[in-house]
This record gives C-alpha cells, sequence and structure tokens, in this order.
C-alpha cells in the first residue's frame, strides 16, 4: 500500500533546499571528498570520476526542461518513477544493466585527452580481482560532434532507481519521561534514488534527504577509489545513513510508547503516595520498565475531566497511527535492501570489496529496526486496552 506522505498534516524534515544544492565530488588527485554547490546538471556534465548530489524531486517533475535534461544520463528509469505513483510510494527498487550507444553531442572547448590511469583493484585473500577496474581513457577533439565520454553509455553500465520513506517523531519526552501536553509533531523523510555505474565513472543522485546528510556523509566515505567504483559502491555508505535514519524513527516511537506508559503509571497512583527511584529514572532504553510500589494497579481509574481522557485518547490513536506507518516502511526497506542484495550477488561475479556482505549486514540491521517496530506496536496496543 502506498503511503501519500505529504497529504499528512505534520512538520516535514527539511530536505536540501534550492538554491544551494549540494554534492560530493571525488578528487582522485588527493584521493579526497569535498563537497561542492553547483547546480545538478552542473555536476553531471563536469569530469568527475564519482560524486553524491543531493537535490529535491520536485525540481525535475516540475520543470520540463530539467527532466529531460537529468533523463539523457538515466535513459533505462521508467516514467513511472517521476509519476505521481512513484513519488507517494512508500518504497521500490529497480535495476538495469545494458549498453547503450553513445550519443553524438557538440564538443564546445578543446581539450587534452584525459586518462584515467590504470589501477587495478587490490587482490583478496582469495588472490582474485574484481572484475569491475577503474581504467579508460577519456578523449575528445575539435570536430564538429563526438561521442561525450562523460555521458557515453557505450560500455556495460549499472543503473539503479529505487525510493524510501521515513517517519520520525519531532515531540520528545520530558525530564520524566512524560510527553508534554499538545499535539505529537512529526515528518516525513521522502528520499528516492537514481544511480549509474561503469569503469569510467560512479554517480548517486540522492533526492529529498534531510539537509544535515551531505556533511555527515563526507566524513564516512572511503577515500581510495577501489572502494566505491562499480556497481553498488556508493550504495554501502548512503545506506548506512539510512539505516541510522530508521534507527531514530523506531527509538523515537519506543520512547513515545514509554512516555505513555509512565504516564499511565503516573495515574494510577494514590495522590499521597511518593514516587519511588526507580519511576523517577530518565531510561536510555525505552523498553526498560520502572517499578511502581503502592499503586492499585494498571487500571486508570476513570478520570474526572472527559475533555482530558478524550485528549489522552487522541493523543494514542495518533501515536498507533505513527506506528503503523513505522512498522509499513521498515518493511518495505528490508525488502528494497533483499532486492539490491539479489542484484549485487548476479552482477559481481568477484566481489573483493565485500559488497554483498555488507548488504546483508545492514539488511540484519533493518530486520531488527522491525522487529522493535512490531514491539511498539504491541505495546501500544496493550496500552489503548488498559
Amino acid at each position: 500500500m502506498s503511503i501519500p506522505p505529504s497529504s499528512q498534516s505534520g512538520s516535514s524534515i527539511k530536505p536540501v533546499s534550492f538554491p544551494d544544492p549540494k554534492a560530493l565530488v571525488y578528487d582522485r588527485g588527493v584521493c579526497k571528498w569535498n563537497i561542492v554547490g553547483d547546480s545538478p546538471l552542473d555536476v553531471l556534465k563536469s569530469k568527475n570520476e564519482a560524486c553524491i548530489i543531493f537535490t529535491q524531486i520536485g525540481k525535475f517533475t516540475k520543470d520540463a526542461n530539467q527532466h529531460k535534461e537529468l533523463s539523457k544520463w538515466f535513459p533505462p528509469i521508467p516514467d513511472m518513477f517521476w509519476s505521481e505513483t512513484g513519488v507517494k510510494h512508500n518504497g521500490f527498487f529497480g535495476c538495469h544493466t545494458s549498453t547503450i550507444p553513445a550519443p553524438k553531442l557538440p564538443i564546445h572547448t578543446v581539450d587534452d585527452a584525459t586518462t584515467r590511469q590504470e589501477t587495478p583493484n587490490p587482490i583478496d585473500a582469495s588472490g582474485q580481482k574484481s572484475t569491475w577496474t577503474s581504467s579508460t581513457t577519456l578523449t575528445s577533439d575539435n570536430e564538429a560532434t563526438s561521442p561525450d565520454p562523460t555521458l557515453g553509455f557505450d560500455i556495460q553500465t549499472t543503473w539503479t532507481y529505487f525510493r524510501l520513506i521515513v517517519k520520525i517523531l519531532l515531540t520528545e519526552p520530558l525530564a520524566d519521561g512524560t510527553l508534554p501536553e499538545g499535539e505529537i509533531k512529526y515528518g516525513w523523510a521522502e528520499m528516492a534514488f537514481l544511480s549509474f555505474s561503469n569503469a569510467r565513472r560512479t554517480v548517486m543522485i540522492c533526492f529529498d534527504m534531510p539537509d544535515d546528510v551531505p556533511k555527515t556523509l563526507l566524513k564516512t566515505l572511503p577515500e581510495s577509489l577501489h572502494e566505491f567504483d562499480g556497481p553498488f559502491g556508493l550504495h554501502i555508505p548512503v545506506l548506512e545513513r539510512l539505516v541510522k535514519l530508521y534507527d531514530k524513527s523506531i527509538w523515537g516511537m519506543a520512547k513515545t510508547v514509554r512516555a505513555f506508559e509512565k504516564q499511565r503509571e503516573k495515574d494510577s497512583k494514590p495522590k499521597d503516595s511518593k514516587p519511588d527511584a526507580s519511576s523517577l529514572q530518565d531510561s536510555t532504553k525505552p523498553d526498560t520498565l520502572s517499578v511502581t510500589s503502592g499503586a492499585p494497579g494498571s487500571v486508570i481509574p476513570d478520570p474526572s475531566d472527559p475533555q482530558e481522557a478524550r485528549a489522552q485518547f487522541q493523543r494514542l490513536f495518533a501515536i498507533s497511527r505513527h506506528i503503523t506507518h513505522s512498522v509499513e516502511t521498515v518493511q518495505v526497506a528490508a525488502e528494497v535492501l533483499e532486492q539490491l542484495k539479489l542484484e549485487c550477488k548476479l552482477l559481481l561475479e568477484v566481489d573483493p570489496q565485500g559488497r554483498l556482505q555488507k548488504l546483508k549486514w545492514l539488511q540484519s540491521m533493518l530486520k531488527g529496526l522491525l522487529a522493535r517496530s512490531i514491539s511498539n506496536e504491541k505495546r501500544l496496543a496493550s496500552e489503548q486496552t488498559l
């Protein structure tokens, strides 16, 4: 089932906004990634060997010219990716590997031949080399037309296109573990991704990711080219950031469920009863139980204020909806990782960088978060029956 996040009320997690796009571009000369502020199309047209571009999908779905220019770099991507169905979907994954003849494009400048040096990938413990090397020669001349080496897919190229969404609660519990009064605020991160990779270049475009991702990702990207060139090389560090985002989402839900549990324990105490030390602890783990002494039971007494009771019911209903979305989005994310893993296994006969193993690990992390999310759902269901 597709969730139309943009139709839901609530705050949204601020994505990278224009006119301040960001990209991480790899400089092979110094083996370093740099943040640049060029437009996505300018970064694509530049002769970098690897880049991760952060932008907004709306810039391309609402501008036919921008969409047309970007699509030149991703010819196998289905139109549905850009449609309302794709933009509002809860998650999917697609992959395409083929060789497409390079188009003839005008050359506006005279460049010397640009050579990407032969750099065989390191030999792994078994003595095997990767089937993906980082060697080719890029040339251009002053003829009227010539294949553009930065756009030519005349060699085997792998494209991927996928989408993931995650819901984040923005209302934090108070110091005593209970929730502040008022509406529980939340935001959606509605993310989409495009990539292509061949022996010349590795590119990933990230649409609508939270705006703190470029700087945090910069700290974790591998600096050696052989660690990320070829299929799925840039997927690993990006997915690691996404797993952390899902982790933040799930534990935020768990803290909120724990806040309801603490509020119930507080309300069920006799008014003249003194709280014991364990109930005052602000547990770092949302599922750590507090011990309540002297409470008459787990049943909340009939509230004297019907409006307050109604407000509490509405908050329980709201968090129930959020957790249902949480279970669904993590479940879909785990399925996306499964498809990535299968494609990685098919494409990489030799995998010295261990990308398949890393994808398996990330999938196991998501499955663990899914189990936690289901646990949150069950705990909240218990609160609703009490």
